[in-house]
């Protein structure tokens, strides 16, 4: 140690010279065939020459004392703005963060104005320490920044880009970090080590050898691909935030320790406490984080969204949901992860009724919806327009959007809601509803054309999958019929021989044997006949439909249903009429009154309630058995031919109630919870 101090000024001055010619010889060798200020090759040789120039400086003044530390400080900003202003071209090749570009253009000029002016002034000894303090540590910010671009730049350009510019970068790096490290050390110390000083003149001149290493892999061509991520410039300029804060709060208390006398100590320990609190709040809040988050998509990102992590995490979404999700929650969850929405809904055209129908909620705590007619003028306005419709704007400029009035079932999520419009080639295959996310301002161009383009591939992928769904089912049809024409030919068979019982009747009525035989032939047949009626559901083809009473068809059902445990009590709140085919409609019923029977054990209660409910006519089938899952109604309650009664049912007969009851334009609403029964729900139209 007692070495280095000694022979500190010859080391720095040889050093000094070595690096001196080093970046002579690196400006020599930089070909500059355009020598346009804007052309990356001849800021670089610029560099190299202010370098050497500085080394030469700095030799001289190793041999001979000639500069005060405020002079060095100047010497050292103009070497780092050389260099600065080499990565300030790099940035503005391909980069979006014109921000970053403005600040290694002019910050350097700010620092040596600073630095030359301070050197001027503090020719006088005693002033000198005081100023050289206050210049060392505005000098610190050059070498951070330019540590900030160099990640920016590295990590953001292509695999091709980065194997060229990686030992450049290494060079300029270990030069900048030399710089930075002699600056914060005499911050923390509040001096400078002069040995520091002469020391970094060997990083110099190794760094020349990397320079010389990244100028070869460059090449002529300095034209390399940039793409700045939008969680890079986040992260990246939170951790500048947080080392600049760091900075000043070191500085901060270094103040107070000096001023405050015998509780400099003290004082300095509550001021760090307190501060060092105050940057805890700041990291883990998550208003600050939105707000950070905006401020960076507003000043250092060109674009609001990050495309290619958005469409990625989009695709991952639909394409890996969890089991107890579908197809719909896994769409509507997709389009809310864009926008940071807490929940939404999803309607899906249903092209008989002419009705948008509630297809999914995600984490949309609300009544559900009994659909949204088809032919309503906001989605018509959407249909030609494609817009995405702004419901906070609608209420305050209603003009935008033709003075179109928005249906009600769009309002559940809040008056402010955004709604996407689904269209499939030029019609409109659903809507989907997104609860505004707290914070967010009005709706950007870039906002609706992203939901835009989401809302056009969500209603081709629901739509292909609503496409694969009904052709399954007709095949599953297919099959159906294939079994009925086996349960016909069974018919056949079983019709034969009892005509042949009938036509021997008359012949052998009075033979023993033969009526024992015709016994045992009708009783095969009967029980035979029996399996097969078990296993076929009703038939649903009826008559015309006409007016008729609920309560009628309800206490049909229930007496009809009455030899089976436990009885349905029928309540009549409210005598009402419907338009429907009596057949179709009691087998419907009946089905579901058979279907709570079978839930509840023979103590329970089924209940059958007849009125109205928010002025539609209702029909109320609850039972107190085991409830159903959330998951099995989605899934498969509706769902035909999937069954869980084995060979004693078929599974088409809650899909055929809710068809007729949405070919009536009402539909079937199920409310059940595992272990607390279940209420079905046949809401009929308005009469």
């Amino acid at each position: 140690m007692n070495w280095l101090a000694q022979n500190g000024a010859q080391i720095g001055f040889y050093g000094y010279v070595l690096t001196g010619f080093a970046f002579l010889a690196l400006c020599a060798y930089v070909r500059t065939p355009n020598m346009s200020w804007h052309a990356p090759e001849a800021r670089v040789r610029i560099a190299c020459l202010v370098t050497a120039l500085w080394a030469g400086l700095y030799a001289v003044h190793a041999r001979y004392d000639v500069f005060t530390v405020t002079a060095r400080l100047f010497l050292d900003a103009v070497q780092i703005a050389a260099w600065l202003n080499v990565l300030a071209i790099l940035v503005s090749l391909r980069s979006h963060s014109s921000w970053l570009h403005r600040a290694l253009a002019l910050l350097p000029w700010g620092v040596i104005a600073v630095s030359g002016l301070a050197a001027l002034l503090s020719m006088q000894p005693d002033s000198d320490p005081v100023i050289a303090a206050w210049v060392a540590l505005l000098g610190l910010s050059q070498p951070l920044l330019g540590i900030f671009a160099l990640e920016q730049v590295f990590r953001n350009a292509t695999s091709v880009s980065q194997n060229a510019l990686r030992w450049l970068f290494f060079g300029i790096g270990m030069m900048l970090a030399a710089n930075f490290f002699l600056l914060a050390q005499a911050i923390a110390i509040q001096g400078f080590d002069v040995s520091v000083w002469h020391g970094r003149a060997l990083v110099f001149a190794l760094a020349a050898l990397f320079v010389f290493k990244g100028l070869r892999a460059v090449g002529p061509n300095w034209t390399i691909g940039l793409f700045v991520s939008r969680q890079v410039v986040f992260y990246s300029t939170s951790f500048l935030l947080i080392g600049l804060y760091l900075v000043l709060m070191s500085v901060g208390a270094s103040y107070l320790r000096s001023v405050a006398g015998t509780w400099g100590v003290a004082v300095q320990s509550m001021f760090v406490a307190a501060l060092g609190a105050i940057l805890l709040v700041l990291i883990f809040s998550g208003a600050i984080r939105r707000r950070l988050m905006a401020f960076v998509a507003t000043h250092f990102y060109r674009n609001r969204y990050d495309y290619r992590l958005e469409w990625l995490r989009f695709v991952q979404t639909l394409s890996s949901r969890p089991a107890q999700v579908n197809l719909q929650q896994s769409a509507i969850r997709a389009v809310c992860q864009i926008v940071e929405s807490g929940c939404g809904r999803l309607w899906l055209i249903d092209e008989q009724q002419r009705r948008y129908l509630q297809a999914a909620d995600w984490q949309a705590d609300v009544a559900p919806s009994l659909g949204i007619a088809a032919d309503n003028s906001l989605s018509e306005f959407m249909r030609r327009s494609g817009w995405v419709v702004d419901l906070a704007e609608m209420a305050t400029n209603p003009e935008l959007y033709d003075n179109t009035e928005p249906p009600a079932d769009l309002l559940v999520l809040g008056p402010d809601g955004i709604v996407v419009p689904l269209l499939h080639v030029d019609s409109m295959y659903g809507l989907l509803l997104l609860k505004r996310p707290p914070d967010m301002g009005k709706l950007h161009f870039e906002d609706r054309d992203l939901l835009k383009m989401v809302g056009r591939h969500l209603a081709a992928h629901l739509w292909q999958a609503d496409i694969d769904r009904r052709l399954a089912n007709s095949k599953q049809f297919e099959a159906y019929n294939r079994m009925t024409a086996f349960v016909m030919h069974d018919l056949k068979n079983l019709t034969a021989q009892l005509q042949l019982v009938v036509s021997n009747a008359a012949k052998h009525k009075r033979n023993p044997e033969f009526v024992d035989d015709a016994i045992a032939t009708i009783s095969n047949s009967v029980d035979r006949m029996g399996k097969l009626l078990t296993q076929l559901s009703q038939d649903m083809r009826g008559g015309a439909n006409r007016n008729v009473s609920l309560a009628d068809i309800a206490r049909r059902v229930a007496l009809r249903a009455g030899t089976r445990q436990p009885v349905p009590r029928v309540t009549i709140s409210e005598e009402v009429i419907v338009n429907a085919d009596p057949e179709q409609l009691s087998m419907v019923l009946d089905h579901v009154v058979r279907n709570a029977q079978d839930a509840t054990t023979s103590s329970g209660n089924v209940d059958v309630d007849v009125g109205r409910e928010a002025g539609s006519p209702q029909v109320r089938v609850t039972d107190d058995g085991h409830g159903m899952d959330d998951a099995f109604v989605r899934e498969r309650l509706f769902k035909p031919f999937d069954t869980t009664k084995g060979a004693r049912g078929m599974g088409i007969g809650a899909y055929q109630t809710r068809e007729y009851l949405r070919s009536l334009g009402g539909d079937v609403l199920v409310e059940t919870a595992l272990g607390k029964g279940t209420t079905f729900k046949l809401v009929f139209p308005h009469g």
